[in-house]
């Protein structure tokens, strides 16, 4: 019977149709011109945003709670085909940039989502701001389908090697992309952080009035929507541009450290790699860079030379730095909140604390999108949707509402604009239990810590698939130990491709003879 378990579960809703759609989105990628399935997600959405608003007027939450599971359907249209699509067109140093500037629209709308909210709702009803958004999206949509022919569906029109693979079923692609450890791990990474911040988002508002800092809903929604969005727009670009120095830097140091100690391997993003056929295929003809193909060396001089047996290890090295980095730092500074009662050092803790975890959402999804061959980002991005909301969206606004609940049960309120309740002396005086709702929420980014930790000294050790831990652990079989070791070594693209090309696991014996 408690309002916030109600609120947290409007807020699940959203994430299970979100994870449905994302599932579905990146599969038909391989069908689909990637904008022509944005235009159809996003007209699901608009329809759903519509139906929430008319929630009101029927008085039903069962009806609020579809539409909203519906608006999650059609948003992942856009977020599972959006990023990999930049991975590939974006300039090679501006990558990381791009991509940041695409994931800055997430905090800088959940803040601007408070703001904007609380004003409507209390000017004009709380179901205007969703007939207001419809009607702001519709143009949107109708430029998604505008431009979807001149993006054609992904890969298979580019090039006639790809194009006459077997499309992977969803099952193939599940296998593919978690076949890499590292993937797997940043995943992990990316669910602890997702459940600190939603935790604390969705309860923000109350949090800060509860703990006397503010009297009223629409003050306390709106300063911490502005300290998100600060944080956000701040911390999110400057990710990017980290991101894209950092890798240019130590690439360069990598490269004349052990150019000649290694075997000089080359590959681009916009690369398919198939030994079968001894050839080397650029996916993007669109491609403004100057590569150098020579399928009877298997290299592509681009003046980017990498581990024959992990393609990009030197990235995924720099980028794994800053997330063990920001995330020990975000870490620090939200657990330390529990035990601060100064306002200014409390709102700067917090502040400076979600801006550490923004600045790395660039560089955990680079990371997602390098550790998978090119043509299964888009589901990469799927999964890692469908992994950090089961384990970090969904639970964490319905575990955060129960642990405020009885922790603070003086602070339950009657409706979520009962803002008596909240400012209450008796509310008030359970301020230690808020703080440590807010603490036991903090306390889930050590796992993000450890995560990564395990993930960077993966790939120190160019563990790109689970057989090789299981071979370096000496878990395999001697057969696989002979398969494994035979041969030329496989890139990481390869050995993955191989799972849906036939014969692709005796490679390493074909070339041995």
């Amino acid at each position: 019977d408690s309002p916030d378990v109600f609120l947290g579960l409007l807020q699940s809703a959203f994430i299970v149709g979100l994870i449905i759609g994302s599932v579905t989105f990146s599969h038909m990628i391989h069908h689909y011109g990637r904008f022509f399935l944005v235009g159809i997600g996003m007209s699901v959405w608009t329809v759903a945003v519509f139906m929430s608003g008319i929630s009101k007027t029927v008085d039903s939450y069962p009806f609020l709670v579809f539409a909203r599971m519906l608006s999650g359907f059609g948003e992942a249209s856009l977020q599972c085909t959006v990023p990999p699509w930049i991975q590939q067109y974006a300039a090679p140093a501006q990558k990381g940039t791009w991509l940041s500037i695409f994931y800055t629209a997430i905090p800088v709308g959940t803040a601007f989502g408070y703001a904007y909210s609380s004003f409507v709702a209390e000017s004009i009803g709380w179901n205007w701001a969703f007939f207001i958004e419809a009607i702001i999206m519709f143009p949107f949509v109708v430029f998604f389908f505008f431009i979807s022919p001149y993006y054609p569906c992904i890969h298979h029109d580019d090039d006639k090697s790809v194009e006459m693979k077997k499309k992977p079923s969803v099952l193939e692609e599940f296998k593919i992309v978690l076949s890499s450890p590292v993937f797997f791990l940043v995943i992990a990474c990316n669910a602890a952080q997702t459940a600190t911040l939603i935790g604390i988002s969705t309860f923000g508002s109350s949090f800060l009035i509860g703990l006397g800092y503010f009297d009223k809903e629409s003050q306390a929604s709106t300063v911490f929507g502005v300290l998100i969005s600060i944080a956000g727009m701040i911390a999110t670009p400057a990710g990017g541009l980290l991101l894209d120095r950092y890798i240019k830097k130590q690439s360069t140091r990598q490269g004349s450290d052990d150019m000649e100690a290694r075997t000089e391997f080359c590959v681009s993003e916009d690369t398919s790699i198939d030994f079968n056929n001894n050839s080397i295929t650029q996916l993007n003809p669109l491609s403004k860079s100057n590569h150098l193909i020579d399928n009877d060396h298997n290299s592509i001089t681009n003046n980017h030379f990498i581990s024959p047996t992990n393609p990009y290890k030197t990235e995924i090295a720099s980028l794994v730095n800053i997330l063990i980095v920001f995330n020990i730092i975000g870490a620090v500074l939200l657990i330390s909140v529990y035990s601060i009662y100064n306002d200014v050092l409390f709102f700067l803790m917090i502040s400076v604390g979600c801006a550490a975890l923004f600045l790395t959402f660039p560089s955990i999804n680079m990371t997602l999108m390098l550790s998978v061959p090119v043509e299964n980002r888009s589901f990469a991005i799927a999964v890692n949707t469908i992994f950090i909301h089961a384990f970090g969206d969904v639970p964490s606004p319905v575990i955060a509402g129960l642990l405020k609940d009885s922790l603070a049960p003086a602070c339950v309120q009657s409706s979520s604009t009962d803002d008596s309740v909240l400012s209450s002396s008796a509310c008030r005086s359970q301020g230690d239990g808020l703080r440590l709702t807010m603490l036991l929420l903090a306390l889930w980014l050590l796992w993000a810590v450890l995560t990564t930790v395990i993930a960077k000294l993966l790939n120190s050790l160019d563990i790109v698939t689970w057989s090789q831990l299981w071979q370096q652990a000496g878990f395999c079989r001697v057969g696989e130990k002979e398969s494994v070791g035979r041969g030329r070594k496989l890139t990481q693209y390869s050995y993955l491709q191989s799972l849906l090309v036939k014969g692709g696991r005796d490679h390493g014996d074909e070339e041995g003879q």
